[in-house]
This record gives C-alpha cells, structure tokens and sequence, in this order.
C-alpha cells in the first residue's frame, strides 16, 4: 500500500508541476505583451533605446512571476486532476481504496513549498529588482536625475547649493521628520547649517522647531533657534516622492523597521500597516488556491475538460481579487483595520476551499 501510494504521490506531483509551469509561463507571456501594448507610448516616449526598455521588463519579470503564482497554482491543479478524471485515472484511484484528499495530498504540499518560496521571493528578489527597474525607468527611460540616496538611517537630498538630511520622509502625509540643513557658497564653503524636528509642505517647506547657524570664513557668526524656518526647497512632496520607495521596494523586516519608525515619530502608519500584513498574507494565497482547485476539478469529473476547467479558474481568480483589492483598498483608506484588510479574502476562501475539501466524495 505504501508503495502504491509513494508512486502515486509522485505521479500526481509531476501532472501538477507540468501544469503548473506550463500556466505560469502562458501567464507571464500574456502579462508582458499587455503590459508593453498599454505602456509602450510612455517607455518609448523619450527614445531611450532597445536595452533600457529590456532591462526595465527583466527587472519587472521577478514581480510577474510573483503575481502570476496563485493562479497558476489555482488552473495547475484543476487542469492536472481534470486531465487525471477525463482518463479515468481519478476513477482508477478511488477503486484502488485511495481517498481523493489522500490522493491529491502532494498538490497541496507542493503548493505549501511554492508559497514559502514565494516568501522568499518577495522577501529577497522583488524588492530589489523592482528598485532597479524603477532606476531604470527614471533615469534610463524617462530621463530623470536620480538625486536620493537611500541608507537604513538617512535620506540624503542634494539641491544645487545645499545638502539636507531626513531621518524619516513620509510624502503621502507632506512631512519630514529629523531634518538636517547644509548650505554652501559656490566654492563649497558652508554658510548655513540648521537642525530640526520636522519640516513640513503647505506651498513651500519649512522647518519646524529647530536651530540654526551662520558661518563665514569656517566661523560661527550668529545662532539662532526658530518655531518655523522657510527654506528654498523647491520641490515638492510630489516631485520628491518618484524617489521615494514604497512597500513593493522593501521587504517585510525593512517595511516593519519603517513602520516602527513612523509610529515613533507620531506619523499615520495605517496604510503601511496594511502593506506589512499583505507581506505575510499573500505568498499564501497558492495554498488557498489549490484547495479550491481540487474539490472544483473533483466535481467536473469526466464530464467536464480543459475549457471548463479555465472557465472555472477565471471565475474563482477574479472573485478572489476583487475581495482581495476592495480590502485592501478600504484598509489604505482606514475603514478596515491593517489585519482584516489583508487577511479576510484569505479567511473567507480559505474557509471556502477548506469546507469544500471536507465534502469532497471520496
């Protein structure tokens, strides 16, 4: 029995990873030809060359295969149990005495493996690949300087005559936290430093609750403290903010040491929040969808096929991302808190699938 089994499981694995595969790379396929046709007059807008427009589609395709997973897990094991029922093999199996949950036992394991790579994944490859591709798309692409250095503890922003230090920038909240001023004359003399709490927007930047000294000759020549300082920055929120990471540029520990630090300085987090338990919620999402993929492809039997099989992923994949978006949209906004925004499409599903799993008809 147990060799039968250990056949079978192996058997099973390999219908559903050649599915598997073979969904994911006719997905990703699909995903670059849309995406190139919708964004082909802003890549090629500036002439910026065959490679610039390559490299930004390379560094994007770690995302897209990221995205692409769940589904393809969710149209993987419907088709591969699909084609098993339509030879009557699934038949063959449940004669044999095999329970169908014991029999489809390695899609799930492997859907489990595929997740906790995809954690990897966006833990370690998407982050970083997609600050390359917004590099590129900046600076090689749309022509832009790339004037902002990212460390753990410091922005740095360079103007034409000064340097200034933020230790937090929060541009969705027009706020600066921790800001340091340095002005230099044309010979790179410094004329200026100011220190202070914060700096915020409301039609030009100013300094909040700070100190500030004048130099000449490498001398302090006058100090002063201000409630509010006016500084000739004249960029704003906006243009400041193309720099800016954002949560698919950071990874779960960075975005949570970010998180930490906007909660710190007494900044609105919540919408991070929602991106931090979307990190842990979303490599997930292949397991859930191989659940609901096997009771469906269970249910189609040999009545059913390949047409019917992708009809029902279609249906199921776009439920689940409109549940999916219209909670996170209404976490980003507030209305739902950061847990339930992120989680409850997988609770609802999860328990869908789950439920289904234990009605299947052994």
């Amino acid at each position: 029995m147990s060799l039968r089994v250990r056949t079978l499981d192996r058997y099973v694995a390999a219908q559903f990873l050649r599915m598997f595969f073979l969904c994911l790379a006719s997905f990703i396929v699909i995903y670059l030809l849309v995406d190139f046709i919708e964004r082909s007059s802003q890549l090629l807008k500036n002439d910026p060359g065959t490679l610039p427009v390559l490299l930004y589609f390379v560094y994007k395709m770690p995302l897209i295969v990221f995205q692409m997973i769940p589904v393809a897990c969710l149209l993987g094991s419907l088709l591969s149990l699909t084609l098993l029922a339509r030879h009557s093999e699934l038949t063959a199996i449940k004669a044999g005495g095999i329970p169908l949950l014991r029999a489809t036992a390695s899609i799930l394991i492997l859907s489990g493996a595929i997740s906790a790579a995809g954690f990897a994944m966006n833990e370690y490859v998407v982050p970083v690949a997609n600050q390359k591709k917004e590099y590129v798309y900046k600076v090689n692409i749309k022509k832009h300087e790339w004037r902002v250095k990212y460390r753990k503890a410091n922005v740095y922003y360079r103007t034409p005559d000064a340097i200034f230090s933020f230790a937090l920038f929060v541009p969705e909240q027009n706020k600066i936290a921790g800001v340091g001023m340095y002005r230099f004359d044309a010979r790179f003399h410094l004329v200026e430093r100011a220190i202070a709490e914060r700096a915020h927007y409301d039609g030009g930047w100013r300094l909040d609750n700070g100190t500030s000294w004048r130099f000449e000759n490498g001398r302090v020549v006058d100090t002063r403290t201000f409630d509010e300082l006016p500084v000739d920055l004249r960029e704003t929120p906006e243009d400041m903010k193309i720099y800016q990471k954002d949560a698919e540029q950071m990874g779960y520990r960075e975005l949570k040491a970010f998180v930490r630090d906007l909660e710190r300085q007494g900044y609105d987090a919540a919408k991070y929040k929602v991106d931090l338990q979307g990190k842990l919620a979303f490599p997930l999402v292949p397991i859930i969808m191989a659940m609901l993929g096997i009771p469906f492809a269970a249910r189609v039997g040999r009545s059913g096929g390949v047409a019917l099989g992708i009809g029902i992923a279609v249906v199921i994949g776009v439920a689940y991302w409109i549940v999916l978006g219209l909670g996170l949209a209404l976490g980003h906004a507030g209305t739902l808190p950061p847990f339930l925004a992120a989680w409850g499409s997988h609770v609802l599903f999860g328990a869908g699938g789950f439920a289904a799993l234990l009605r299947v008809r052994q």
